[in-house]
């Protein structure tokens, strides 16, 4: 009966552990982090003590030690891997001498992928081990019931998933290449600026323009001009929903070429696109004006 509530209690701490592992990085200072960091290994440690994973505790208490060594090793700016073959050689120690079990083996293999990690200066790389570390370490959970545990891995694997997908370099296309080189001697006009270049035998006149758009900016496309109509912060205070146009380009000459007219940002809409003379970027041609956004643009 007595080890019965202590065990409830511990699966208890398992979830406290987590809510204090999720507010650590809400901390806007390092050594915030760390202290909540410290305070989460210590909880978990109990946790795992208590629903009789040893190895796990010890472990969770060399991460704090970890914590610390960190800590002081971005103080120093330092690179040095003394401090991660350190720890790295406490956790094959730690785990060798409470071994419970082919399952201490992934938990095992999934915090020595933690400490390089870690020890990693690009966050993407950092990211991409986790998705090493943290399959290891949920089976490991799964194994032994830690319920706080499978959670805690579940977020941190959805979480790295999600930092790779939306912290991924896109490509820099070769035609947006070739317009930076010639970026600076661009004629500066009130609202674009334009550059002309030759990209792979075509001509290209390129317009940008000089403010950036968001999401409150809706570019329209009608007739033979482009206009900007920027929308009110607050409709009800301006006592409208709408904003003022202002003609940004219009196109009376045929170019002999490809014209590509980019806005700088992202505006929350672009209207009368692949409907007479301008084109989207699914529809690049030289029979259109080609109509984007600046993130389109630098695939090109």
């Amino acid at each position: 009966m007595f080890e019965d509530i202590l065990y409830y209690i511990g699966q208890l701490l398992g979830i406290v552990a987590v809510i204090l592992g999720f507010v650590s990085f809400q901390m806007k200072t390092p050594k915030g982090i760390i202290a909540f960091q410290i305070i989460t290994a210590f909880v978990f440690s109990a946790h795992y003590l208590l629903i009789g994973a040893i190895t796990a505790m010890v472990l969770n208490l060399l991460a704090a030690l970890n914590c610390v060594l960190y800590y002081f090793r971005e103080k120093r700016q330092s690179n040095s891997l003394v401090e991660p073959v350190l720890y790295i050689s406490l956790i094959i120690v730690s785990s060798i001498l409470t071994w419970e079990g082919l399952h201490t083996l992934w938990l095992m293999l999934g915090l020595i992928a933690a400490a390089i990690s870690l020890s990693l200066s690009d966050p993407q790389k950092t990211r991409a081990v986790m998705l090493i570390k943290s399959p290891l370490c949920l089976l490991y959970n799964a194994i032994v019931f830690s319920v706080g545990g499978i959670i805690y891995e579940c977020a941190v694997f959805a979480s790295s998933v999600i930092g790779l997908i939306r912290n991924r370099k896109k490509k820099t296309g070769d035609l947006y290449k070739s317009y930076i080189a010639v970026k600076a001697s661009a004629k500066v006009f009130e609202f674009t600026n334009i550059s002309h270049i030759l990209h792979n035998g075509v001509k290209y006149r390129i317009i940008f323009t000089n403010k950036r758009a968001d999401k409150r900016s809706v570019i329209h496309c009608k007739g033979n001009s482009i206009s900007w109509e920027q929308l009110p912060l607050l409709p009800r205070l301006a006592g409208r929903t709408y904003g003022d146009k202002q003609v940004l380009s219009s196109f009376d000459d045929k170019y002999d070429g490809i014209t590509v007219f980019v806005i700088k940002g992202k505006p929350g809409s672009i209207t009368g696109l692949d409907d007479g003379m301008f084109g989207s970027a699914n529809k690049f041609d030289e029979d259109h004006i080609n109509v984007m956004s600046e993130a389109r643009f630098m695939q090109l």
